[in-house]
């Protein structure tokens, strides 16, 4: 039969002779084709799923019949009865799904005119050119005619020069995709298609690899990062491109869930990459810019160019010179005079001449230099026509006896090459070879099937299977890597089971499963693939694996943490509901961050209320807490989540849980959470609304403090006290008055509507203030089962001591007082009424002298429920600060004179503190205006007693004294601080009276016994 070269291309206006003669033509070469395929399928086996019969020219030329015909359906229904009729028939030579994807895209193409679909399609059966080359040109070619008809220009030569480069076989495509370029106007070496045969006329080297380069050019410029990926390892191949390229899948793997380290490091991967273009296409470049020159030299001696180089028009083209003939011419000009130079590495991939061949599948160009003794295995030339997937290359040389497991620069084989790029039939082809399905690389021990598994390239990893591959290799940190890579992630390292896991591909897991792939196996990270597939939400993976005996409860060595546990760190509940029904526990405990935190914990964090119920359903425990006292409850309460914490509470959780700092969850509910519903669903769980923290603050003082006037209305409606004290004295409207807020004083007045009072008696402390401060600061409180009594001035210089705030450290920094510049002749003592409706009494009191010194003859009683306030005096406005207490030692040490030392309590790092510095004056000498602050006090221990003379502005209770360095200097190791005993005057009867206190808790607790002057103090040795 002959065929009509015509038909491979779109019907031009000067090529057609008449619409009828056409149609005569065409159902011609379709009866004939018809014919042909009914014979030959007849013929074939029934069972064969490939036909032989087919010829490879009948076949391509009733593939463009098909095109033609579709063409014609717009002219009349008749024809398209008879298209219609036809398509079973090719359908009977489409033996696999390229040939069923070939024919639905010259259907879109032709009948539906739906171009998009049609290029697809042909995308598609181009992209596996290794399983069928003759199909593929014809997909590649016809994608060419697509692109034509979209005008688009530059991807249509791409095409057309891929069919002439790539598949130099295919006789009548390449013939058909010179014409088309010429009749694009494109500059490249071919036939005329209007002229008759052409002279061959043999252009320079130099000029045909300038046409080479500038093709290259041609079809790299311009292109985005994911074509450039695809296009340099075939037309530039290069080393560190290529390493880079590796590196960069690598990276790639994670999807769309990867770390921001790694998206950040794959961004720069890219970036290099395109650095890497750039620098090859500058050299590209740079070359034929040379060249150019040399051309243009050859020229103006008379030598022969390049018709590119000439420029002359494309019609005026007649050089019959195919890529692989001019390699071929360069090669032998090459060796002519140095042989050697025929195994030497060159160029800008720095390959070898049989390297570069094998990357560009150039059949003769390998034949040639093999047959001028090329080293077969040098550079591996069979590694680079792996990669490229060229079949017939990878069978031309293992005919030539290459070695199958030649290893390149990062350890991989030829085969590691064909299954990382999803080349099936070149992986069908090395492995018929021998090729070794378990040699490990050099980027993490990977084998063969540890890339199928990773890609996802199921006939691959059946084949390797098929020729022994092991399904339990862990591929491990590149030396070197360290740590670094370690964090890379899951899906970078473990056995092929583990990153079938990981990409959640069933079909992979369930093929390597039947293969005896261990569910057993660990990776670096100590995880089975169960933990992989848990931790990224595989649910079907995850199925297939506990199916094969995957246990669910299996711990890490490093956290202990089960599938389950990491099921719920990633907020899978369809996975988490699979690990429940397999058994697993929900109660395990792990370490996150401390240890013993389960699942339910994990879940509560992650405001996911129904993962909280499915946990709870399977028999989940709220109550626990982990090693930080933090519980379920208290999780849910920070994430807040209002549905977790009902869900938790109706499951049993406590509604009155602390923390480990001692703060109930309500008050969390409004201080950390700041949730109103999360309040409100505590509050209905009975929650204690009055529950203090560890500074005796309740719920209702924080929401003043934060001035949260919604949440303090809940609180109130629950029954929260409103006039309820923390440790300092402060109520809740105390608080809303020292915020100082835009709302404040309508938020405290709604709190005096509630019932709160401004000037609320307690009558557990003494307080000190100063008019127009918004709250009054706690000095002395009440002690359980002491009878302590202080006077005004103890008060007074007990606050001047303590309640002080540092500046900074700078020179002369030092403590700034509270109550700056008191004027102590004007002291008032509010005192309240114990009874109901009585009025409160003003006591106004002057500590001075008529020296205008404080005295101790001025002093009077205080009880508990005073409030002091001390006004400030009238000063200078550049007045240095004073400091009362200070000012009050200094006037107890007195020069040999009698006078007061005259110096600044700024000096107090030259002040003589120590006892024997005073008692050398004597006590009489002592100012008397300053002795009711000294009481003398005998301690007894072990039968042997001290005087100590005791300051009690500073060391005025019982467990500060005993910490004096006189007192410790007697204490010894036996002293029993749990029963010490006090022996003093009682002040009503003036009967002794003895108190037993315990200070051996806290050796400076303040808040035990009041020393008075004359007491015995007698500490027993333990029992």
């Amino acid at each position: 039969m002959k065929t009509n070269n015509a038909l491979f291309s779109t019907q031009r206006p000067e090529d057609a002779k008449s619409q009828s003669g056409d149609n005569f033509r065409l159902r011609r070469e379709a009866k004939c084709h018809a014919t042909f395929v009914r014979a030959t399928t007849a013929a074939a086996p029934k069972s064969s799923t490939r036909s032989k019969a087919v010829s490879p020219l009948c076949s391509a030329t009733a593939v463009q019949i098909f095109a033609s015909l579709l063409r014609l359906t717009r002219h009349g229904a008749a024809t398209a009865v008879c298209v219609l009729a036809l398509i079973p028939s090719i359908a009977g030579a489409a033996t696999n799904d390229l040939s069923g994807l070939l024919q639905r895209g010259l259907f879109e193409e032709e009948a539906n005119r739906n171009l998009d679909a049609a290029a697809q399609a042909y995308q598609t059966v181009s992209a596996q050119f290794d399983k069928d080359r003759k199909l593929a040109a014809t997909a590649i070619f016809r994608l060419g005619e697509i692109y034509r008809k979209q005008s688009k220009t530059n991807e249509a030569v791409g095409q057309y020069e891929r069919i002439v480069r790539e598949f130099a076989d295919q006789d009548t495509l390449v013939t058909l995709s010179r014409q088309n370029l010429a009749g694009l106007g494109i500059n490249r070496p071919g036939v005329d298609a209007t002229e008759p045969p052409p002279t061959t006329a043999v252009a320079s080297p130099e000029a045909q690899e300038l046409a080479r380069l500038e093709r290259i050019l041609l079809q790299l410029t311009g292109r985005d990062v994911s074509q450039l990926r695809r296009l340099i390892p075939v037309m530039v191949p290069d080393a560190d491109f290529e390493r880079l390229e590796e590196q960069l899948k690598l990276l790639e793997n994670y999807g769309a869930s990867a770390p921001k380290e790694i998206v950040q490091k794959g961004e720069e991967m890219k970036k290099l990459l395109i650095k890497r273009t750039e620098e090859l296409l500058n050299t590209l470049i740079r070359q034929a810019e040379e060249l150019r020159k040399t051309v243009a030299k050859q020229k103006s001696v008379g030598k022969s160019a390049s018709p590119i180089a000439e420029g002359k028009p494309p019609r005026l083209v007649t050089t019959v010179l195919d890529e692989e003939e001019a390699e071929i011419r360069r090669i032998q000009a090459m060796i002519q005079n140095s042989p050697d130079l025929i195994n030497a590495a060159g160029g800008n991939d720095s390959m070898t001449p049989l390297s570069r061949a094998a990357s560009r599948g150039q059949l003769r160009v390998g034949a040639f230099l093999l047959d001028h003794g090329a080293n077969i295995n040098l550079d591996n030339p069979l590694y680079k026509a792996s990669a490229g997937g060229h079949k017939a290359m990878v069978e031309f040389l293992l005919r030539r006896r290459a070695e199958v497991n030649v290893v390149g620069w990062n350890g991989q084989t030829a085969l590691h090459q064909a299954v990382d790029r999803g080349f099936i039939s070149v992986t069908e082809t090395l492995l018929a070879a021998k090729a070794d399905p378990n040699v490990r690389d050099g980027l993490g021990s990977q084998t063969p099937l540890t890339m199928a598994a990773k890609h996802g390239f199921l006939p691959g990893a059946a084949a390797l299977l098929m020729h022994g591959a092991d399904p339990n290799v862990v591929s491990t940190v590149q030396p070197g890597d360290g740590t670094n890579a370690v964090k890379e992630g899951r899906t970078m390292f473990g056995a092929p089971l583990h990153f079938a896991a990981a990409r959640g591909d069933a079909a992979m897991t369930s093929l390597l499963l039947s293969n005896r792939a261990d569910v057993k196996a660990l990776s670096i990270y100590n995880e089975t693939p169960l933990d992989v597939a848990a931790a990224l939400g595989k649910a079907k993976a995850a199925e297939l694996l506990l199916a094969a005996g995957a246990d669910p409860n299996a711990r890490r060595f490093d956290d202990a943490a089960t599938p389950l546990v990491q099921a719920v760190w990633s907020g899978n509940r369809e996975v988490v509901k699979l690990l429940l029904e397999y058994g697993a526990n929900p109660n395990v405990t792990v370490l996150a961050g401390q240890a013993g935190v389960t699942p339910l914990m994990s879940a509560a964090s992650q405001k996911d209320p129904e993962l909280v119920a499915l946990l709870l359903k399977y028999k989940a425990d709220p109550k626990p807490s982990d090693a930080k006292g933090n519980t379920a409850l208290l999780n849910a309460v920070l994430s807040r989540s209002p549905e977790t914490v009902r869900a938790l509470l109706a499951a049993g959780a406590d509604p009155d849980t602390k923390n480990s700092s001692g703060s109930p969850v309500l008050r969390i509910s409004v201080t950390d959470a700041m949730s109103r519903e999360v309040a409100a669903a505590l509050l209905e769980a009975k929650a204690n609304v009055n529950a203090p923290d560890s500074n005796g603050l309740t719920p209702l003082h924080w929401a003043g403090a934060y001035s949260r006037r919604d949440l303090a209305e809940l609180l109130v409606k629950a029954g929260a006290d409103t006039n309820r004290r923390d440790n300092h004295g402060s109520t809740p409207l105390d608080l809303v008055k020292a915020a100082k807020r835009p709302d404040s004083e309508t938020f405290a007045a709604w709190l005096r509507q509630q019932g709160a009072l401004d000037d609320l008696p307690d009558f557990n402390a003494i307080r000190i203030t100063r008019k127009g401060l918004a709250q009054t600061y706690p000095i002395f409180s009440k002690v359980p089962k002491m009878t302590n009594q202080f006077t005004l001035l103890e008060t007074v210089m007990r606050f001047y001591t303590f309640r002080a705030s540092y500046i900074g450290r700078e020179e002369g920094g030092g403590p700034i007082n509270l109550l700056p510049y008191p004027d102590f002749g004007r002291v008032i003592i509010r005192r309240p009424r114990r009874t109901v409706g009585g009025k409160q009494q003003e006591i106004k009191v002057s500590l001075l002298n008529s020296s205008n010194a404080v005295d101790c003859a001025k002093d009077v009683p205080v009880e508990f429920g005073d409030i002091i306030e001390i006004p400030e005096r009238v000063h200078a406005l550049n007045e240095s600060l004073d400091d009362p207490a200070r000012e009050m030692e200094w006037g107890l040490i007195k020069t040999t004179a009698g006078t007061i030392a005259p110096r600044r309590w700024r000096d107090r790092n030259t002040f003589p503190t120590t006892r024997e510095d005073r008692e050398a004056h004597g006590r009489a000498n002592t100012n008397a205006n300053w002795s009711c602050l000294l009481p003398a006090v005998k301690l007894v221990v072990a039968g042997e007693q001290t005087l100590l003379v005791v300051d009690s502005w500073k060391e005025g209770f019982l467990s500060e004294a005993l910490s004096k360095t006189e007192a410790r200097a007697v204490l010894r190791s036996s002293s029993d601080l749990s029963r010490v005993k006090v022996t003093r005057k009682n002040t009503s009867s003036g009967n002794p009276e003895v108190l037993i206190v315990d200070v051996s808790n806290n050796a400076q607790r303040n808040d035990d016994l009041w020393l008075r002057d004359g007491d015995v103090i007698e500490v027993p040795d333990k029992q």
